[in-house]
């Protein structure tokens, strides 16, 4: 029993020595060689992929930006607009208020 197993260990080493130098070394490098092709190019695809994604959104982002810019602006011109008619309306206001009292003057004046 004890010799049996002394024999198996030896032979799994040298099994085992010349199957990563042969199989695993050889195979999987050619291997690899094709698999970091079809990585490389996979990852360029990714990459590619992340990038057009990355540009839209940067794109619809500039132009949401540009959207309420102009929306501030329609809105502030509207604002100026709006000031400016009170600003018309209280002087023809006054105008009319004027002339009422020059009106009312001249009344008194004729009495």
């Amino acid at each position: 029993q004890q010799h049996s197993s002394f024999r198996q260990e030896p032979e799994t080493e040298t099994e085992t020595g010349a199957e990563t130098e042969t199989e695993t070394g050889a195979e999987t490098e050619t291997e690899t060689g094709a698999e970091t092709d079809r990585d490389r190019s996979r990852d360029r695809d990714r990459d590619r992929s992340r990038d057009r994604q990355r540009q839209e959104q940067r794109q619809r982002q500039e132009q949401r930006q540009e959207q309420r810019q102009e929306q501030r602006q329609r809105q502030e011109q509207r604002q100026r607009q709006e000031q400016r008619q009170r600003q018309e309306q209280r002087q023809e206001q006054r105008q009319r208020q004027e002339q009422r009292q020059e009106g009312l003057k001249e009344k008194r004046g004729a009495e």
